[in-house]
């Protein structure tokens, strides 16, 4: 009987504190909300283009790779936690790593550019790479890249 009984109890508190922590889980951010819009990560890719990449360089220094650059916000919404995702690929076009990193600003302003910079180990197989962004949680950002053409990374002159 007592067996029974601290079970039936369990059981109404957990259907108490349930819809109490799903309530407190929306509203601290652990559910995106409906409807949230361009920069919900978990949205699909946008049909036209939320950032263009104006510039991209990539520089060895020491062991490491650096990419950096700047991107604007050509969408009418301001983007929150944007990643800049680096894909590094050898020199017939395989891929050798990926890293990133979250953009300078958060959130990006429509209009408005941001400073973007993603280190990486180095490999001697890198020789090319191509930077895309995405919204922290998942969803991709599509964009546009006006940056003038890559080039391999470069190891940094000493002064």
């Amino acid at each position: 009987m007592s067996e029974l009984w601290i079970h039936h109890r369990s059981g109404l508190i957990i259907s108490l504190l349930l819809p109490l922590g799903l309530l407190i889980c929306v509203g601290l951010g652990c559910v995106p909300p409906r409807n949230a819009g361009s920069s919900d990560p978990t949205s699909s890719k946008s049909s036209s283009p939320e950032l263009k990449v104006l510039s991209k360089k990539g520089t060895i220094e020491y062991s490491f790779v650096t990419v950096e650059g700047q991107v604007q916000n050509i969408s009418g919404a301001s983007l929150e936690a944007v990643q800049a995702v680096v894909t590094h690929y050898d020199g017939n076009g395989s891929f050798v790593t990926s890293d990133s990193a979250l953009i300078e600003y958060n959130p990006l302003l429509p209009g408005q550019t941001s400073p973007y910079k993603v280190l990486t180990r180095h490999n001697p197989a890198m020789k090319t790479f191509n930077v895309e962004f995405k919204h922290i949680l998942g969803g991709e950002i599509y964009s546009i890249d006006a940056s003038p053409d890559q080039k391999p990374p470069q190891k940094k002159k000493k002064k």
